[in-house]
């Protein structure tokens, strides 16, 4: 599973904001908890197609990460980086076959303890013989980390929570892993109101879409809810119930910048 804060992302699901064990010794206070563990839950197949239409494609992406790699190409500490460090420096497509490499579901969190011998190498997991690591470019990570999944979390998840996702999209062993943004420990914090989230497309994000009558748009409308059911709630429609003054043969030519053409009836 995919956890998202805000903009960034966490694959260490075995972690939480929630203090299960304060509830649990608080049983007066377990009616809070279905409001504490609020969250939108979504497969990452389904979260895919609404980036798109949102702007975070792949190639956007790939725009992330190359200028991630400039910033590590400059100089830093008034010493630039070694030139063999520079050319080991993974390309786009090296990158996002090292993201896939290992399925999220496949990914262990199971807690290490700080003061377990050899922790940082049983915490690593499977990443630990893994060279490509480091070859990631450096984007101020951190090197705390508890499990196989906050590992490769730490180490792997150097651009914004759209781009990643756009990235492990590209393996159809992520296909079905849940992407989570639980909203519920920012509300219970007083960080933000319960009604900042809502599901569903801003109307700022939505796609107007008028047409030549209120059939085509029952029609249409009708066939996005079937075919494209994960993102029909980005299209509005004209309804002729709602009397537009644009509505019309004619006057939906005039929006499209050249006259309608004419119409001959028998």
């Amino acid at each position: 599973m995919v956890s998202c804060f805000r903009m960034a992302i966490s694959l260490d699901v075995g972690r939480t904001a929630i203090n299960y064990d304060y509830y649990q010794n608080n049983p007066e206070e377990q009616s809070e908890l279905a409001a504490h563990e609020a969250a939108f839950v979504r497969p990452l197949k389904r979260v895919l197609p609404r980036l798109q239409l949102l702007g975070y494609t792949l190639e956007h992406a790939r725009a992330e990460y190359e200028s991630l790699v400039d910033s590590t190409m400059e100089t830093t500490d008034n010493a630039p980086p070694e030139e063999a460090e520079l050319a080991s420096i993974l390309t786009f497509e090296e990158f996002c076959s090292l993201a896939c490499r290992y399925p999220i579901s496949s990914l262990s969190s199971e807690y290490i303890e700080f003061d377990t011998p050899e922790r940082e190498q049983l915490a690593q997991g499977r990443l630990a013989n893994d060279d490509d690591i480091d070859r990631v470019p450096w984007a101020g990570n951190s090197d705390l980390y508890w499990s196989e999944a906050s590992y490769f979390s730490s180490k792997l998840c150097v651009l914004s929570a759209p781009a990643m996702l756009q990235v492990f999209g590209l393996s159809p062993a992520n296909a079905e892993a849940d992407v989570i943004w639980q909203f519920g420990p920012l509300v219970n914090a007083g960080w933000a109101a319960r009604e900042s989230f809502q599901s569903g497309a801003r109307r700022a994000q939505s796609i107007l879409v008028a047409t030549e009558g209120a059939s085509d748009a029952r029609i249409v409308s009708r066939a996005l809810e079937i075919l494209r059911p994960d993102v029909a709630d980005f299209f509005r429609f004209i309804d002729v119930e709602e009397r537009h003054h644009f509505w019309g043969h004619r006057q939906f030519g005039k929006i499209r910048g050249r006259p309608a053409p004419h119409r001959h009836t028998k």
